[in-house]
């Protein structure tokens, strides 16, 4: 077997376990995201994340008992990577592997690594971010094709995906929304860079891993966070007819750092205004506010929804398994 096998076989794989599991079903559905974790439950696969000394991740097997070790010193997003391709050793019926970053980016550079690494890279990279989910996250989110040229929009993107930025940008490559052309020119904007145009204003640092910048399009919509991530969130508000947004108080889960109302044209008067609210979280909140006038408690001109699920990384026992 060469390496354009081991591609074909991996993506392969990758399409019969989605097909399997029923995801590309649920995608069709409304699926935002693939929860690795919960799949390798459905499989049977004792998984647990505990910290690992120079490795991201191992698949192993003894006495028909199939296992799977992910490291807890990456966030959730390299977890969800890991899992899939560790998931991926399981479904292609690998021998036991050990896998380091090294081995990994060896993989995806085609060296000289063995041939089942870049069978459960592909995998891995085909079943967290399937067409059809991208494709589906891509609609729902309103971006035209020459959107998805811009670093930014690809960092959104990778964020309402529950993966890394590198890994949403390969796949947008892989599956031809953007050119090879137009992914390495992405490729040389850092993420740091994104998130400080993000919080400029907001006496913000930079240094936060995630900047999330959630607008009414992402009404309904479920995001994987941290606990020190920043959610920026953006409505538009007639507060000329006297319609204001309510606060997001009362939520123990939440905390506000920014509530600000800004007219959206600088210098005019009457117009459409802008709330933005900047906050972190912790756990899962199911966010919900009403744009209404205070006088008129009971009718809201628009509504606005929107999961966080603020947990992080995964430690020890999966949170699926306990469900």
């Amino acid at each position: 077997m060469d390496y354009r096998q081991a591609v074909l076989r991996g993506s392969l794989g990758a399409h019969e376990a989605l097909d399997h599991l029923g995801l590309n079903r649920k995608i069709k559905e409304g699926l935002r995201q693939v929860d690795v974790f919960e799949c390798l439950k459905q499989l049977g696969i004792v998984t647990v994340c505990r910290p690992l000394d120079g490795l991201l991740g191992a698949y192993t097997k003894h006495d028909n008992v199939n296992g799977i070790l992910v490291s807890t010193n990456r966030r959730l997003p390299i977890q969800r990577f890991t899992a899939a391709h560790e998931l991926g050793h399981y479904w292609l019926k690998h021998e036991m592997s050990v896998d380091s970053e090294e081995s990994i980016n060896a993989a995806r550079r085609r060296s000289n690594v063995p041939l089942q690494e870049v069978e459960a890279e592909v995998f891995a990279a085909e079943f967290i971010l399937p067409r059809a989910l991208v494709g589906y996250t891509i609609r729902r989110q309103n971006y035209a094709k020459q959107d998805l040229r811009n670093p930014e929009t690809i960092y959104q993107l990778s964020l309402r995906l529950g993966v890394s930025y590198s890994a949403t940008r390969v796949a947008l490559q892989n599956h031809k929304f953007i050119s090879r052309y137009e992914s390495q020119l992405a490729s040389g904007v850092k993420p740091i860079s994104i998130k400080k145009k993000l919080l400029e204003g907001l006496d913000l640092d930079a240094s936060h891993p995630d900047v999330f910048h959630i607008t009414e399009i992402d009404d309904n919509g479920y995001m994987l966070s941290n606990e020190d991530d920043i959610i920026i969130i953006d409505l538009p508000e007639h507060s000329a007819s006297g319609y204001l947004w309510d606060d997001f108080k009362g939520y123990d889960t939440i905390k506000t750092l920014t509530d600000i109302h800004e007219l959206r044209t600088p210098g005019s008067t009457g117009g459409l205004t802008k709330r933005r609210v900047v906050l972190t979280g912790s756990e899962v909140t199911a966010l919900h506010t009403q744009e209404k006038r205070p006088w008129e408690a009971n009718l809201a001109l628009n509504s606005f929804n929107i999961t966080l699920d603020c947990r992080g990384r995964e430690s020890g026992l999966p949170r699926a398994y306990n469900q």
